[in-house]
């Protein structure tokens, strides 16, 4: 099944300290990040609260953040503080492409998120093929695949552990270095 996700933001992550500045905002390796999966990431805030979560593809030298819409300015008002002095550049790409849920399906421009679970970033001036609008089966996926999301109104409410993204390192690597908040996820993990 597929499923028009209208209900997600993309912002792209460009420059020659992206990834660099990315392992330094967010709860997961990006370095181990391929070309062919997402990567789920945490950005917390100092106290260890999760503001958003992200969905992580890496394109090239070049990342995409996929995440619910309501939080857009909210992120990128926040990702730009911390830019500073570094080669880094944020853009809200959400308008120049669609983003395409796949449910028990396979593509060959694929980002997997799990075994069931895949994401297709097409070209928003692409004709839309056949699929649904529909938001629930992918919802329902979602929880069926226990992925969490976290939109405006659950933003700084919960810390990585409330979501189980410690489990098996999904959502949080405990060696990576630091991030904001990783001294309280790190301290409520041991």
């Amino acid at each position: 099944m597929r499923i028009l996700l209208k209900n997600r933001a993309l912002i792209k992550i460009s420059g020659k300290d992206s990834e660099e500045f990315l392992q330094g905002q967010f709860s997961n390796d990006i370095e181990k990040l391929d070309q062919a999966n997402i990567q789920l990431n945490a950005y917390c805030q100092h106290q260890g609260k999760i503001i958003g979560l992200f969905w992580v593809m890496r394109i090239g030298h070049e990342f995409v953040l996929s995440f619910p819409y309501d939080l857009l300015e909210k992120i990128i008002t926040r990702l730009k503080m911390f830019v500073i002095m570094s080669d880094v550049v944020i853009e809200d790409v959400t308008e120049f492409y669609r983003q395409i849920g796949l449910i028990n399906e396979s593509n060959v421009l694929e980002y997997r998120i799990n075994t069931n679970l895949a994401l297709i970033l097409e070209e928003s001036t692409k004709e839309v093929g056949n699929v649904s609008s529909d938001l629930f089966f992918w919802d329902k996926a979602l929880i069926d695949s226990k992925i969490p999301q976290i939109a405006y109104k659950t933003s700084e409410k919960l810390v990585p552990q409330m979501l189980n993204l410690d489990i098996n390192e999904i959502g949080v690597n405990f060696s990576k270095g630091c991030y904001p908040g990783q001294e309280v996820v790190a301290r409520l993990h041991y």
